[in-house]
């Protein structure tokens, strides 16, 4: 909690990349953020920014002051083998919820299925999840 304490848009941990990002984000007006699957879950990697991201970010529990990322446009995007993803992508959203920030709806959810490199580009042209997504993302 000390990186909300801080109040400089920055997490108390440097060591890593999470600031970089966290920057980035901000500067941003819409952000996707994308992870791979393991054992039904986002990566520790995702999980990482986005605990560190939400509690730099205020969410929404700083008196006085908006969240960094509200009413910014999110979106998620998951690869899976099998199953799992939905739980992942539910992460992500519950991310961009308690930020503030507004997710566009699809016909299907964000996610590609395959095992080897290039498998989610053969998926059949009418089942391409992120493409009402991308249009919807055009309008806002």
């Amino acid at each position: 909690m000390k990186c909300k304490e801080n109040e400089d848009n920055r997490c108390i941990i440097k060591n890593d990349m999470i600031n970089e990002c966290i920057e980035k984000m901000i500067e941003s007006n819409g952000i996707i953020l994308a992870t791979t699957t393991y054992v039904a879950n986002l990566t520790s990697a995702m999980k990482t920014l986005i605990e560190r991201a939400a509690i730099v970010s205020g969410s929404g529990h700083t008196k006085g002051k908006d969240p960094l990322f509200k009413r910014k446009v999110g979106a998620a995007v998951v690869a899976v083998r099998r199953g799992g993803s939905i739980h992942a992508f539910d992460s992500i959203n519950h991310f961009f919820m308690v930020t503030q920030m507004i997710v566009p709806g699809s016909s299907y959810w964000n996610m590609g299925i395959g095992l080897a490199s290039g498998d989610v580009s053969l998926m059949r042209k009418d089942f391409r999840p992120c493409k009402p997504s991308a249009r919807t993302w055009r309008g806002c």
